[in-house]
């Protein structure tokens, strides 16, 4: 899975935001936050990973379990399904 190419991650002063351009603008005209671990996982869609991969390197960059590892990932992807950002 990928996301979609009408969006773009940006570095507002400490935070990150993502917002739509182009014509997908019409249709999206909020912005999502995400925090650093979020953005890390933005990324990564960017270039195109599936969820196994997705868990795994957040295993690595944090430190973390696979158990919240699995369960922060699956909670970003569905919140970027929900807002329709994914194309597989």
């Amino acid at each position: 899975m990928k996301i979609k190419s009408d969006f773009v991650l940006n570095k507002l002063g400490n935070q990150y935001v993502v917002v739509a351009v182009g014509e997908r603008n019409q249709e999206f005209q909020g912005m999502i936050k995400l925090n650093e671990s979020a953005q890390f996982l933005w990324r990564h869609l960017q270039e195109g990973a599936e969820e196994a991969s997705l868990v795994l390197a957040l295993q690595e960059e944090y430190g973390i379990d696979q158990e919240l590892a699995q369960k922060d990932v699956g909670a970003f992807l569905a919140l970027l399904a929900r807002e329709n950002l994914l194309t597989d």
